[in-house]
């Protein structure tokens, strides 16, 4: 009795794969020659293709036919059915990624039946492929002044697979912050597509400059492996436009660069312009508007200063008394020098202010902030009398100004 199957592959949708050839020689034997089904997918995607098993048609018998998967990624539409002689049947394999991550994965179809061959094992390889992208650039320097914003575009570039982004970064605006970037927080990405994502930047008086990374992640699956996503990092220089006021205490003709100290006792070199070289000297006050790059600052302009940074005054009573029990709050001004710019007056008010302890039964402490503070004094009653000559000392940058404020404790 005569019984024989054919088998052939019918591929479509990325399956890579050859015809099974299967034949018979003789009685009760078998010869078969088989080549795997190969097939790549993205992550939690999916191929197909279709297997034909054919009977011979001059078979005498009907053929009984059992496929079994040996993986649960492997997928079909039937497993047992039956041939009569000549009869064909076709049958869809789906091999299917689920929540696997990127690899390759091995695995078979069995094939058993009465007919010959009676056993027929094809070799199956599932490849599940890294979901890829690249964003450009991978740096953008961004030169804005210290109140200021603006929009810079990166390009995303998908590969392959379908992905859906999740974009953070390390520095997100929020309100109060010196600087800072807005975004979207997702982007869904076709294959093969390219977008532009734009990002824009915020300063709010930042006068240093900043670096901020972003950080573009695709997850493959649902999981929680530590290398289950696909992570770009990018980085955006923020390279503020400042301006600073002080005194020149270093000229260097020949390398073309002067040190300004400011106010506040900060030390900036200046690269100096074709148009600048020989026109400053040490000692001399200039304003300079520029680009800080964390290093030096590339100048906009050089402007002779306003004003020289001292002196200035601090105003204060010229003596103050009280009486045992007595408590009392006296004001105090940092008095900027006439026509000072804001930069000096921003660095005043900054200024700390320091008071002597004193040697008579009273407490006393410095308040508030800015250009206008208060002094606090105490006493307790029963207090012994007496007079005491305390210092006010006002520090700005590394310049300090003492002043002399007599107090008198009465009876």
């Amino acid at each position: 009795m005569k019984k024989i199957l054919s088998l052939v592959l019918i591929s479509f949708m990325l399956i890579s794969t050859d015809s099974i050839a299967l034949s018979y020689q003789g009685k009760n034997s078998l010869n078969s020659s088989v080549n795997a089904i190969e097939a790549s997918v993205c992550p939690k995607g999916s191929v197909q293709t279709t297997l034909t098993i054919t009977a011979d048609p001059s078979n005498t018998e009907t053929c009984n036919i059992t496929l079994t998967p040996d993986k649960e990624w492997i997928l079909l539409e039937v497993s047992h059915f039956t041939l009569s002689p000549g009869a064909s049947r076709q049958v869809r394999v789906t091999l299917t990624a689920g929540e696997k991550p990127p690899g390759t994965y091995q695995g078979s179809i069995l094939m058993t039946s009465n007919c010959k061959p009676q056993s027929v094992e094809v070799p199956v390889t599932l490849h599940i492929l890294e979901p890829t992208f690249s964003v450009t650039p991978e740096s953008i320097d961004v030169k804005q002044v210290s109140y200021d914003e603006k929009t810079v575009n990166f390009y995303i570039q998908n590969g392959q697979c379908a992905v859906n982004l999740k974009v953070s970064s390390s520095n997100e605006f929020e309100e109060g912050n010196l600087f800072g970037i807005t975004f979207q927080k997702s982007i869904s990405l076709l294959p093969y597509q390219k977008v532009t994502f734009p990002v824009t930047v915020k300063t709010e008086g930042l006068t240093d400059n900043a670096t901020i990374q972003m950080f573009f992640d695709s997850p493959y699956v649902n999981t929680s492996e530590a290398n289950s996503t696909h992570t770009v990092t990018t980085t955006i220089n923020i390279i503020p436009l400042i301006v600073i006021e002080g005194e020149i205490i270093e000229s260097n003709e020949g390398e073309n660069y002067l040190i300004i100290e400011t106010i506040g006792g900060k030390r900036y070199k200046i690269i100096l312009r074709e148009e600048d070289k020989g026109k400053y000297k040490k000692g001399e006050y200039v304003k300079v508007e520029g680009y800080y790059n964390g290093e030096v600052i590339y100048p906009e302009k050089i402007t002779p200063g306003t004003t020289e940074i001292l002196p200035f005054e601090l105003t204060a009573p010229s003596k103050i008394r009280l009486k045992p029990g007595e408590s009392i709050s006296v004001p105090i001004e940092i008095k900027p020098p006439e026509n000072a710019s804001e930069y000096v007056i921003s660095e005043l008010e900054k200024a700390k202010i320091e008071i002597s302890e004193p040697l008579i039964d009273i407490s006393i402490k410095i308040t508030g902030t800015g250009l206008e503070r208060k002094i606090e004094i105490t006493t307790q009653k029963g207090a012994k009398p007496g007079c005491d000559i305390l210092f006010l000392k006002t520090t700005v940058g590394n310049r300090v100004k003492v002043t002399l404020l007599p107090v008198i404790l009465r009876r």
